[in-house]
């Protein structure tokens, strides 16, 4: 078992293929976020103060590893989340036309398929598939749906404290489904820690105690859903937002920690939404807000042997 999962050390440390840097690292991870409520950027015609608050849920588990020999290994992994927009003073409901859509909730899940292989003791090359569904919650999935995601990656070893990643990776990340670049660095201390994965987060982190570490975190994240019941045709939804604030974990337990993070989002927070043909039917970017997150997960280097 100890050997199984020292696959999820080497590998989680340097790949983030959703954009919480502290995800990332884990076998289980449940979060809850709650975005306060932020005015648009150019307030809709009618309705100047019509404020959007964000409840945002996401899961993610690593759960299965087969090993092929010859140090090619594939992990297997789902992950899901769940997004509800509520609308605040707005004299006329559905103004922005899809608000009654997604106010209902948007709602995704993917299967993750991450392959190994251990080129030399320097060297580790890795390939993630994410195939999953993006949709309005209460209206079910159907082939506009459906999304596949992925990236390439190699790892160099630095030394026994550092690594440097680089890579491509086709995500939705900024909200429109795209090739990113992507390049990391990791340097791990003995009380502290620094993880950067451009251009998804960057992370530093001290540790105060064996129960109690605190520091800075900046992430940018983000999604494409369809929207199947809107106007009665179809649309994308795309969005993207960046926190940044700080953030403290906590252990609870010799496996389980809680993590704590909050402060501020904003930079590439907006809501596009586009009809079947790709042309733009709404711009929504929204104005700054504070926002809060509480994380429960099971961390690689929790595990027994996993230091």
């Amino acid at each position: 078992m100890t050997k199984r999962l020292s696959l999820l050390l080497a590998i989680c440390c340097v790949l983030v293929f959703h954009a919480h840097s502290s995800q990332a690292q884990d076998l289980v991870a449940f979060s809850t976020s709650y975005f306060a409520p932020a005015t648009l950027a150019e307030p809709v015609s009618g309705a100047p103060e019509l404020e959007v608050d964000v409840m945002r849920y996401d899961f993610e588990a690593w759960f299965w590893q087969t090993d092929l020999g010859n140090d090619w290994r594939i992990l297997h992994g789902l992950s899901g989340q769940y997004m509800d927009l509520s609308y605040q003073n707005d004299p006329s409901p559905g103004q922005l036309q899809y608000a009654d859509d997604i106010g209902e909730g948007l709602a995704g899940g993917a299967y993750r398929m991450l392959i190994r292989h251990q080129f030399s003791s320097d060297w580790i090359g890795l390939a993630v598939v994410s195939p999953g569904f993006y949709t309005d919650a209460y209206n079910g999935v159907d082939k506009n749906s459906f999304q596949v995601q992925g990236g390439v990656f190699a790892v160099r070893m630095l030394s026994g404290h550092s690594d440097v990643t680089f890579g491509a990776r086709y995500s939705s990340q900024l909200g429109r489904p795209m090739l990113l670049p992507m390049l990391g660095y990791t340097y791990k201390a003995s009380q502290w820690h620094v993880m950067l994965m451009l251009p998804s987060n960057a992370e530093w982190m001290w540790q105060f105690s064996e129960t109690f570490s605190a520091g800075l975190a900046v992430e940018l994240d983000g999604y494409n859903y369809w929207l199947s019941r809107s106007l009665n045709e179809g649309f994308n939804i795309e969005y993207a937002q960046m926190t940044a604030g700080p953030k403290v974990e906590v252990a609870l337990g010799s496996y389980l920690r809680l993590r704590l993070s909050g402060g501020m989002a904003a930079g590439l927070r907006m809501y596009k939404v586009y009809d079947r043909n790709e042309d733009l039917f709404s711009d929504n970017e929204l104005d700054p807000s504070l926002f809060v997150r509480a994380t429960l997960a099971v961390p690689v280097s929790a595990l027994p042997g996993q230091d």
